[in-house]
């Protein structure tokens, strides 16, 4: 996408904000480029599409819908599909004060700010109780959430899990290095996953990780970042909250016990809650990479993402089951 003239951004702030606004590019995201607006004393956080995204309608529904029913996220100012000056769609949202166990700072370079053990336990137990009301929130269908669509119920790609999954066989997962009973075990996972999915999907964050969790002077203050929005199984947050860079996984680990205690504070603790999240987790990093590694052959393995994938599949076969 070409770079937008900065006196485009300047017409459309003095539009929407009346004056008084100064601004600046604060990181550039997978999906989405982002920028920090002031205003008096407000910041806010002005986002458009890095690629081909038609809208963010849908994702300013679901901020809508879970303030409503008591989730701490972003507030939305303004949302426009097509926005006059700076001729792409634009989303405004207010700002969640503080900042996650783990950030970038403006080189890119990680920053990793990890609380206290009593404050991590209040953090991401709040957090939890914040995922699990995300997740029960109803869509129609599985997979990516429509995002032209802002109208409840919100749509995505499939009907049902069975499309979603499509005709799965982890047959090509011997040729990743895995062996026969891992892949035998890999195949009965994802039968039993689709077997006990919903006929009706369930809203997932699509991107949960530490980087998304913020928290200020010890105390949970919101969750970020809803540009991944999914229809799920139900458990595809707590699934994947985990299956990041494995650099983190020691910091995601410490915090995973106070997340699913808050969650079950919420949504209760299925008999099979632990064997429900680790078969979501399996099902979703060998769809992927089954899916990539028939369309990209040997090529996907030069890519780092592939071999984090490949990384947690193998960690998650080599857990207990229950």
């Amino acid at each position: 996408m070409t770079e937008t003239d900065p006196s485009a951004i300047d017409r459309m702030l003095r539009r929407i904000f009346g004056g008084g606004t100064r601004w600046e590019r604060v990181m550039e995201g997978v999906s989405t480029e982002v920028y920090r607006i002031v205003h008096g004393t407000q910041r806010f956080y002005l986002r458009w599409p890095a690629g081909e995204r038609s809208s963010f309608a849908a994702e300013a529904a679901v901020h809508t819908e879970l303030r409503r029913i008591g989730v701490t996220v972003p507030e939305i100012l303004h949302c426009d599909s097509f926005d006059e000056d700076v001729l792409r769609p634009v989303l405004i949202t207010s700002e969640i004060p503080g900042r996650p166990m783990i950030g970038y700072g403006s080189n890119g370079g990680r920053i990793i700010d990890v609380p206290a053990p009593a404050d991590l336990s209040r953090i991401y137990r709040a957090a939890g109780r914040d995922l699990a009301l995300v997740n029960q929130v109803s869509v129609e269908g599985f997979g990516w959430i429509r995002d032209d669509h802002g109208e409840w119920p919100l749509q995505a790609e499939h009907r049902d899990f069975a499309s979603w999954i499509g005709r799965f066989d982890a047959g090509p997962l011997r040729n990743l290095g895995f062996g026969r009973e891992a892949v035998r075990e890999v195949g009965r996972i994802v039968d039993a996953e689709s077997a006990e999915a919903p006929a009706r999907g369930r809203l997932a964050h699509g991107d949960f990780h530490v980087s998304h969790v913020f928290h200020q002077d010890g105390r949970y203050s919101g969750i970020i970042d809803f540009g991944d929005i999914q229809g799920s199984n139900g458990w595809h947050d707590l699934a994947t909250f985990r299956l990041s860079d494995p650099e983190l996984d020691s910091v995601e680990d410490a915090a995973v016990p106070h997340l699913e205690a808050g969650y079950i504070e919420v949504a209760g603790e299925a008999p099979d809650f632990r064997e429900r999240v680790r078969g979501t987790a399996v099902t979703i990093m060998a769809e992927r990479l089954t899916r990539q590694h028939l369309a990209e052959g040997d090529a996907a393995l030069r890519r780092g993402s592939f071999r984090i994938f490949l990384h947690h599949l193998r960690r998650l076969l080599d857990e207990p089951a229950g």
